[in-house]
């Protein structure tokens, strides 16, 4: 239908590196075309249809043409799902920004699997495949008892036609010490999930709350006054949690064993299981670990006077001054895009029926984890031992994360003397929360690179 288009940008030098990567990955050309502009294409033998780029302005075009002004969106069909994932990571080390993840698009009848990448002045570049390495992705929820009256809430993610399940391509995700799994790792941004990115890559993904979050049972004690209790769902608890859990998908997939993937408090529960059951883990994530403290704990800073008592509450002007706390005043304004962190607080809110009805509203958190960074991590005590990890492990961090900094990943790492295969990324413009923000992508990235050496 169309036979050639055309748009300009300001730097020609920069546009021809971002598409001379963007064309290879989908079997495509960059071809000369003048001093100031460039075609891309099939190839000389196949010369239409073509899109015309330069910088200087055709002299038949209206002079009202400026350089992203209106930026333009273009979408290339890709041969196959690989060729999109192979456009998207091309593009942005070639100068592009993510402008959505690769995976499924649409309705599910479409069948299109795409990704979204911001050339170097801002036109929006898809590339996409219809019908084919498609596969729907199934979601299951479950309850699975841990102990008499506590039952963990369990959601799970994977491929329609999968049907052979691994322990390479098996991964079970928590949450950390304030909001629940469910709502950070499997939320939609941008119209998928961490969680969905995952399993679209032929993984049977699970997420879990531990008691008193989320969806799971809350001990008794969160339906009274915090000061009538002491903290609820300590480490010990937590970890009892996680590895039901872990025992239940053994069993229900027929595996030996599977990966974990711990956010904040959750690598200290992942790595505790890991180390409780060495035969039972494959590969380990931790995702901005926590380790030994001079200063109070973020999360204390709120409490106040007197003994700590069953749990603590959060508003969302309080969530998000946290969130955004040690990063650049010149950064902060972009890097949650629109609308995710009122998507992100709508979905972590609505899980505490009884906080919202408080006046503002508050969602109710358990200070087992405060209580047990006041007990070890703030007297020089670890709650775990990193030599005793040995499987292949990941450290990952965000460079402005200021709830558990960058020099604790950098201090548990070199314990670490046991894990075969560990590594170390520091990833840039990105705080405790990155899974939720702009630079999202290369976390993801970085995390499915590391579990797919497993399936090698």
């Amino acid at each position: 239908m169309i036979d050639h288009m055309g748009f300009c940008v300001r730097d020609l030098a920069a546009s021809r590196r971002f598409y001379d990567a963007c064309a290879h990955a989908l079997g495509l050309q960059v071809i000369d075309n003048t001093a100031d502009s460039f075609l891309i294409g099939r190839g000389t033998t196949q010369p239409l249809p073509f899109i015309w780029v330069g910088t200087a302005l055709p002299a038949f075009w209206s002079a009202a043409h400026v350089v992203s002004a209106s930026p333009v969106h273009v979408g290339f069909d890709a041969p196959d799902r690989e060729a999109v994932d192979a456009f998207y990571r091309a593009a942005l080390a070639a100068g592009g920004r993510d402008n959505g993840l690769p995976g499924p698009r649409g309705p599910a009848e479409m069948k299109y699997y795409a990704a979204y990448v911001l050339d170097p002045d801002g036109n929006n570049i898809e590339a996409g495949v219809r019908g084919k390495s498609m596969s729907a992705l199934v979601t299951e929820e479950m309850m699975v008892p841990s102990e008499p009256d506590i039952e963990i809430f369990v959601r799970n993610k994977r491929p329609a036609n999968l049907s052979k399940y691994t322990a390479e391509r098996t991964l079970l995700m928590v949450h950390g010490s304030t909001y629940p799994a469910h709502t950070g790792i499997d939320l939609p941004l941008g119209g998928q999930s961490w969680m969905e990115s995952i399993a679209s890559h032929g993984y049977d993904v699970y997420c879990l709350d531990v008691r008193g979050y989320g969806r799971s049972t809350r001990p008794k004690a969160m339906d009274e006054p915090p000061q009538n209790n002491p903290p609820v769902a300590r480490t010990p608890n937590a970890v009892k949690d996680i590895t039901a859990v872990l025992n239940f998908i053994l069993k229900r997939r027929g595996l030996t064993k599977l990966n974990l993937l711990g956010w904040s408090w959750g690598c200290t529960l992942m790595a505790t299981t890991t180390i409780q059951n060495p035969d039972k883990v494959a590969r380990l994530v931790m995702y901005a670990p926590p380790w030994l403290r001079t200063t109070p704990s973020v999360l204390a800073q709120n409490l106040g006077p007197g003994p700590l008592g069953a749990y603590r509450t959060v508003t969302r002007e309080q969530a998000k001054a946290r969130w955004l706390n040690g990063v650049p005043e010149d950064k902060k304004a972009a890097l949650i895009p629109p609308g995710w962190f009122e998507q992100w607080a709508d979905a972590c809110w609505a899980t505490d029926p009884t906080g919202a009805r408080q006046n503002p509203p508050v969602l109710r958190a358990p200070n087992g984890t405060v209580a047990d960074s006041q007990d070890f991590w703030t007297k020089g005590k670890p709650m775990y031992d990193p030599a005793q990890i040995k499987v292949p492990a990941m450290i990952i961090i965000g460079e402005w994360d200021h709830d558990t900094p960058p020099s604790m990943a950098q201090t548990i790492f070199p314990l670490m003397i046991n894990s075969p295969d560990k590594r170390l990324v520091m990833l840039a413009e990105g705080t405790h929360h990155m899974m939720l923000e702009k630079n999202r992508g290369a976390l993801f990235r970085a995390v499915q690179a590391f579990l797919d050496e497993g399936c090698e």
